[in-house]
This record gives structure tokens, C-alpha cells and sequence, in this order.
């Protein structure tokens, strides 16, 4: 299941997103699927995940891709 949100931070390695659903999901380098290069007020789309040990527990953004501008207004008009 596919969620959106907008990058709140990065620093080209590691940052946060705020997603629709009102969490802030872990962005790491590594899990960004497409080429875009991203930054900070980009519109993405990406599987939420959570991560889970015994000390803590970490919502993470996995396969994070770009949303282009078509797209952003297409899903727009649809909500």
C-alpha cells in the first residue's frame, strides 16, 4: 500500500517525510527507488514500514519515489 507525503528534512543521506496520514516516516538514502535527484518540500510517494526492536520502534519510508507535477494535480482533483 502506497502512501504520500512531503519531505520535512534531508541532507542527501537521511531525513524525515510528513506523510497524509499524519506520521513522519525515517527517509534513508538507500530505499529511494528512483533517480530524482530529492530535497526538502519535494512531493513523494513511498510503502510505509515499521521497523521494530526491543528498544525502539521507527516508522521508515521504503521505495521513496518523486512525485511529478502531472501527477501531484491529478491526485488533487481526485480527493
Amino acid at each position: 500500500m502506497k502512501t504520500f507525503g512531503k519531505i520535512k528534512e534531508f541532507d542527501g543521506y537521511n531525513g524525515y517525510i510528513q506523510a497524509i496520514d499524519g506520521k513522519e516516516y525515517l527517509l534513508i538514502k538507500d530505499e529511494i527507488a528512483d533517480e530524482n535527484v530529492l530535497s526538502e518540500g519535494d512531493r513523494v510517494y513511498f510503502e510505509p514500514d515499521l521497523y521494530k526492536t526491543p528498544e525502539m520502534e521507527e516508522h521508515v519510508a521504503r521505495f521513496v519515489r518523486k512525485l511529478e507535477k502531472q501527477e501531484v494535480n491529478e491526485k488533487k482533483s481526485v480527493m
